[in-house]
């Protein structure tokens, strides 16, 4: 089966925000369309503020939270850990 799907960017609500030594995180939650059905915040908005550079991503699906926490890691080298991903995983389980 063939699937079509769409972020819907105006959907998306302001999460959480998240700090560290020299990056600043903001999130937010989002909607993504389906084949015609709209699958409520299903979809993670991620905006960094690393070292006066600006990143933005956004991931969706099941495993949205562990993609989004993975490319944290990386964007900050490392700064973001496993606590940080529990804390992510925690703000988005309390919004469903």
């Amino acid at each position: 089966m063939s699937y079509t799907t769409h972020i819907l960017l105006d959907t998306f609500k302001p999460l959480a925000s998240f700090g560290g030594s020299v990056y600043t995180i903001d999130i937010s939650i989002g909607d993504v369309e389906q084949n015609g059905v709209i699958h409520t915040r299903k979809a993670l908005c991620v905006k960094v503020d690393f070292v006066e550079k600006l990143y933005e991503q956004v991931f969706k699906g099941h495993d949205m939270v562990r993609k989004a926490s993975n490319w944290l890691t990386e964007i900050t080298q490392r700064e973001w850990t496993e606590l940080g991903y529990e804390h992510l995983e925690a703000c988005v389980k309390q919004t469903q």
